[in-house]
């Protein structure tokens, strides 16, 4: 499958523009639209990585501030005062224990980046 080339948000405002009402609904739809093509592809590249990577989550947590956890299991890898440290910290097991993926979630629980390390 071929996924379309990525459009800046502006040149996508101005093809999708006779669609919409209001230049600011416009440029917000176009970035939208963006960024639904970019996680698209994210998920495209992860779904590469076949079943038995690592999948390894870094989370708030309100008792140490953030935590590094393993899909399948309920207790915590690591704890971290920092989320620099624990995305740190992930990193590193991901490259130890690959292939990995790393989702790393904000406070809000909504994963905001994933990475991918070595290959099957």
């Amino acid at each position: 499958m071929k996924l379309p080339r990525q459009m800046s948000p502006k040149r996508l405002a101005r093809r999708i523009g006779g669609r919409l009402n209001g230049g600011r609904s416009r440029i917000a739809a176009a970035a939208g639209v963006v960024a639904a093509a970019a996680a698209g592809v994210a998920a495209a590249r992860l779904l590469k990585h076949r079943a038995g990577a690592t999948v390894l989550h870094v989370q708030a947590d309100s008792e140490s501030g953030w935590v590094v956890t393993r899909d399948g299991s309920e207790q915590p890898l690591d704890r971290h005062p920092h989320r620099r440290q624990a995305v740190s910290a992930a990193r590193d097991f991901a490259r130890e224990h690959s292939p990995a993926v790393v989702n790393i979630h904000g406070t809000d629980g909504s994963v905001v980046r994933t990475q991918a390390f070595g290959r099957n």
